[in-house]
């Protein structure tokens, strides 16, 4: 139903794959979490397991079905989550990442995994069917994945058989908000979140864990354009991309398109504002202002997903002052 919907309002939809890895919630899975290596896990304290020769092969055939199934049910595209901590991001990065088999040791051995995942879904989907890959080029962190193998890691991933790339940052265990910038609103953040050591750990260590990084407009540009140099495929440029100056000066450096979050969940209608604008020459930027209230209902199944301000403008027109924000909404 929902391919449909889109595909009759004239749009195209991609379906993210992605895998937990160490940060999967036991509690959920009720099992101990899988990983590269056995390193700590801060999201839910606790050590996973090191992956075996079965389980990586388990893991790649799941990715592959998942694939399968997108096609089936009308997704125009997939796009496989190897950045931002997840499981693939977990091999990329030499921070957890610590095999001594053909999997670890090297750049070029730590990519090989995710690339092997790609290509196995490659070979399940056919030729034609567009494969994105997200990925990170900065973990954020000392010890984590840095630019250069990083750029390993995407040439892989485009020898595997992905169509596009999209560069991106980050590691959501360890520091969230590197990868959005902007305001970081703790004391919500905390009340959203389950169970009181969780709660008590973010209070207590959340200038460290989530650190505030000021937004700028296109804030990975720099680091992107290594990217797009290296590879002979397509690269989306995303972070910060939130006006049609922006959106169109990545075009003209050679990106082939643009990726936007905030911006789209403030004003679901910024593309067609982009449109028009570019239509009488005039600049079109987002009203999103980068508080990341929007974030709390990724770690609140109970608050609703979209922009505060948003249904408040929506609900009482021209909204200026965070105190407007009813606690009900988050």
């Amino acid at each position: 139903r929902l391919t449909g919907a889109v595909h009759e309002a004239g749009g195209r939809i991609s379906l993210q794959l992605t895998h937990g890895g160490s940060f999967a919630d036991r509690h959920v899975t009720h099992t101990q979490q899988l990983a590269p290596s056995r390193v700590f896990n801060p999201a839910g304290l606790d050590f996973p397991r090191e992956m075996t020769a079965e389980e990586l092969e388990e893991v790649k055939g799941h990715f592959v079905q998942a694939a399968r199934l997108a096609k089936e049910a009308g997704f125009d595209a997939i796009e496989v989550h190897c950045g931002h901590g997840y499981l693939l991001s977990q091999f990329i990065s030499p921070l957890t990442n610590k095999r001594a088999d053909q999997y670890g040791g090297s750049p070029a051995g730590r990519a090989r995994y995710p690339a092997e995942v790609v290509q196995a879904i490659r070979a399940a989907v056919g030729p034609e069917y567009p494969i994105l890959v997200k990925f990170n080029m900065h973990d954020g962190f000392p010890g984590g994945l840095e630019l250069q193998g990083a750029l390993e890691a995407a040439r892989a991933l485009a020898a595997a058989g992905a169509d596009a790339l999209v560069p991106s940052c980050g590691v959501i265990t360890l520091n969230g908000f590197f990868m959005l910038r902007g305001a970081v609103p703790l004391p919500r953040l905390v009340g959203a979140l389950p169970g009181a050591l969780k709660k008590f750990s973010v209070l207590a260590f959340g200038p460290l864990a989530v650190p505030t990084v000021p937004w700028e407009e296109s804030f990975l540009r720099e680091s992107a354009r290594a990217v797009l140099a290296a590879v002979p495929i397509p690269v989306l440029l995303l972070g910060g991309v939130s006006s049609l100056t922006g959106a169109e000066g990545a075009i003209r450096e050679g990106f082939a398109g643009v990726q936007m979050g905030r911006a789209l969940i403030r004003e679901p209608d910024f593309v067609r504002k982009m449109a028009d604008g570019a239509a009488r020459g005039e600049e079109v930027t987002s009203k999103c202002i980068h508080c990341n209230l929007c974030v709390i209902a990724s770690v609140n199944p109970k608050a609703k997903v979209g922009c505060p301000w948003l249904e408040l403008e929506r609900s009482r027109g021209q909204i200026t002052d965070m105190e407007d924000l009813p606690q009900s909404r988050l």
